[in-house]
């Protein structure tokens, strides 16, 4: 048995939450669910809202979307994100300044440049409603009850269990995402010296993903005295999180701008808001665990590092 232990970001009792804030907690148990049970447990409701944001986007950039190009990086994203916790691993994180985690940006930036000229963040910007805990309640449960939207999460090992503790943080922490983490570009005090330079705040998130993975490498080197087992391992399933968000929002951002018929406007904007969600709860818990760490917390011992299972 690994003596490290499995990710900690998400309790029993936050399990407990989630599944009561979906109505499904007398159906299903927490331990141990899966993407699956909840898919076929899970009733989507007040969709109307979900279904403007997915038409809207949808119109707004029919025709301007490669989609052989975001598949591509999706896929590069994909076998990238696989790859990284390896260095860890072996221990070659360690040894010298690495790119694992800096191939993940990199697989990002070409997609986040194209969805940029393409106009998708300026309008999903314009027609994402902020975000509030009812309507990302409403959000997660049309995702999750869609069998096409929830498909994706199988390509980055994300299904069964690992998906539900993916998705579990956009509700328990909805208060968080609704106070610090979504301020609409048009409501930015005017007097504010960055407001109109500022991008749209979906563009924000999928950028600060991508650059909180483009500096992790150069940390885990330099700052590796700091690290245990447990640091690392939550640390990554961080990684993982944002990864998957940004995977899901090019997922959405594909159909939309391609007019395909894969998901319905409610499930188009359940997609983009539930991704967006996930990007921001993972990139603001990554510092948390890898960035803020005090004595108590941080590695005693600077051991070698030789496994991880996360």
């Amino acid at each position: 048995m690994s003596k490290y232990e499995k990710h900690t970001t998400v309790s029993d009792e936050e399990r407990r939450e989630f599944l009561k804030a979906l109505g499904v907690a007398g159906a299903v148990g927490a331990a141990g669910v899966t993407v699956g049970e909840l898919n076929e447990t899970v009733d989507a409701s007040n969709v109307e809202a979900l279904s403007s944001v997915g038409a809207a986007v949808s119109e707004e950039i029919a025709g301007q979307v490669d989609a052989g190009l975001l598949a591509d990086q999706q896929a590069e994203l994909a076998a990238t994100l696989s790859a990284a916790p390896a260095t860890v691993e072996s221990g070659a994180a360690f040894e010298s300044p690495g790119t694992a985690f800096d191939d993940i940006a990199e697989a990002g930036w070409a997609t986040y440049g194209h969805l940029e000229e393409a106009g998708f963040f300026e309008s999903l910007d314009e027609h994402m409603p902020a975000f509030n805990p009812e309507r990302l309640t409403t959000s997660t449960r049309a995702f999750l009850g869609s069998e096409a939207a929830v498909e994706p999460l199988s390509d980055l090992d994300l299904g069964g269990t690992a998906g539900v503790d993916l998705v579990a943080p956009v509700i328990n922490q909805a208060e968080k995402l609704s106070h610090f983490h979504w301020i609409a570009s048009g409501d930015i005090p005017a007097e504010h010296q960055l407001a109109d330079v500022l991008p749209p705040i979906t563009q924000r998130a999928a950028g600060g993903v991508l650059l909180w993975l483009q500096n992790l490498d150069d940390h885990l080197y330099q700052d590796q005295v700091l690290f245990d087992e447990q640091i690392l391992a939550d640390g990554i399933w961080e990684v993982r999180g944002m990864t998957a968000g940004f995977y899901l929002m090019t997922e959405g951002a594909k159909a939309a701008g391609t007019d395909s018929d894969r998901f319905t406007d409610a499930e188009l904007g359940a997609l983009f808001t539930t991704s967006i969600a996930l990007q921001e709860v993972a990139q603001r818990m990554l510092p948390v665990h890898m960035h803020w760490i005090d004595e108590e917390s941080r590695d005693p011992g600077n051991v070698k590092i030789d496994s991880i299972s996360i």
